[in-house]
């Protein structure tokens, strides 16, 4: 549960009595024991106001938290679904009176133990009116956790349906490269503060961090100012780094400022990061036909907040889209620039050709003209051997004239500058000529 959820819990119709009831009741969730109600029976019995109660860890927060047994007790509950009925908990401190403990599990659809309602008294109070009493809000508690659950579930995976279908459409856009990596870097779980980092892979192993986007403007701004020297590295715990190393789909990691402080970082960039306040961090490779291309990590914005499974599936499925949008942005960039540098050397080629022929029909015309210039005989008789000879000078001349403007012929063809000239033709003088 979120704040949020707190508010809807405490909207409903049995929730003045829950609240007022002689028992102590709190409604933990998580295996780390997060206090998402907490009724005035159990604040008192605490001395804890409403406030300072949310969000903290039942078993860490009060002076139980050093009672072994105590702790030992809401694991098992929460790792079995199976809870513990009268429970004396011995005090820590001489004088503190003697607790007794009941705790109740509620077990999901899928048989896993989301909720533990904890109740708490005086050892000393009770009797069986107090048991039976605490039965019914127990069971009224469970009612509407489970009322709660099933609004909430409807309600995540109606916003998971509208975040993928925006996240898609962002996604496909643009076959850019550049576009799609910011399109990536926009991307987040669905809870405030919540952020993000992107992370490339390239064939050469070689890993860049493309963008981190943060919704504190601030905070943005800080990262802003470390681009190009915030990179991912090896031996980090999350990013591309992490997945490069991690056999699982997956890498989670808990105490956020920890992991991103990582000491091979400059100074400069430890001591923004160390600033961050985030939650737990998880990290989704971006695998496209089984080879790593990069890394996106969800950063949790608040502290007390846990991943869940749905969590996890909305961010495998992000990062899944995410992977063949860039794939597809990267062989379409790919494509265009092999298209650029085909027709370079199209054009290229097309310039020297036509350079060439020009340079060749040079020469071939002197050598034509000289012809001309022998069998006008102004440099004398011509024998009949001679003009023979004459004859094949032209005919080859004539020849290779022929093949050169074929070959300009083709290089206009290729550029789209060639003119046709339709005419009627002798086809007995073709064919002779041809013969």
């Amino acid at each position: 549960m979120t704040g949020m959820d707190v508010a809807k819990f405490d909207s409903d119709s049995f929730a003045w009595a829950v609240e007022h009831v002689e028992e102590a009741f709190a409604v933990i969730r998580g295996d780390r024991h997060t206090i998402v109600y907490a009724n005035a029976s159990f604040r008192r019995l605490l001395n804890h106001d409403a406030a300072p109660v949310i969000g903290r860890h039942l078993d860490e927060a009060f002076a139980l938290g050093g009672n072994v047994a105590f702790t030992a007790m809401l694991n098992r509950a929460h790792r079995t679904g199976v809870g513990d009925r009268q429970v004396m908990l011995k005090p820590l401190v001489e004088g503190s009176p003697t607790l007794c403990c009941t705790v109740w599990s509620d077990v999901d659809r899928n048989h896993d133990t989301e909720h533990l309602v904890v109740e708490l008294r005086h050892a000393t109070s009770g009797g069986r009116a107090s048991s039976a009493h605490s039965e019914m809000t127990e069971r009224l508690l469970l009612s509407a956790l489970h009322d709660q659950d099933m609004a909430r579930d409807a309600e995540l995976s109606r916003r998971r349906a509208a975040l993928l279908s925006a996240e898609s459409r962002r996604l496909s856009e643009s076959l850019d490269e550049s576009a799609t990596l910011v399109a990536m870097s926009l991307m987040s779980l669905p809870y405030p503060g919540d952020w993000c980092i992107v992370d490339t892979l390239d064939a050469g192993h070689a890993m860049r961090r493309q963008a981190t986007i943060h919704p504190d403007p601030k905070m943005q701004a800080a990262l802003d100012d470390l681009e190009g020297a915030w990179t991912p590295l090896a031996d980090d715990r999350y990013g591309v780094g992490a997945a490069l190393w991690s056999d699982d789909s997956r890498v989670l990691t808990e105490a956020a400022p920890a992991v991103l402080d990582n000491a091979s970082h400059p100074p400069a960039v430890r001591q923004v990061v160390s600033g961050l306040v985030t939650g737990p961090l998880l990290t989704m490779p971006l695998i496209v036909d089984r080879r790593l291309i990069g890394a996106v990590t969800f950063v949790a914005g608040q502290p007390t907040r846990s991943l869940s499974k749905d969590d996890n599936a909305l961010a495998e499925d992000l990062a899944s889209r995410s992977a063949l949008a860039l794939d597809r942005a990267r062989i379409y960039g790919e494509a265009v620039a092999l298209r650029v540098s085909a027709e370079s050397a199209s054009v290229a080629k097309s310039a020297f050709l036509g350079m060439m022929s020009h340079e060749l029909r040079t020469p071939l015309n002197a050598i034509g003209g000289y012809v001309e210039l022998l069998n006008m005989e102004i440099h004398g008789p011509l024998t009949a051997a001679q003009r023979v000879d004459l004859d094949r000078i032209r005919t080859n001349q004539r020849y290779l004239t022929g093949l050169i403007s074929d070959l300009l012929n083709l290089t206009k063809v290729g550029s789209g500058t060639l003119i046709y000239r339709i005419a009627d033709f002798n086809v007995h003088e073709l064919l002779a000529e041809s013969v």
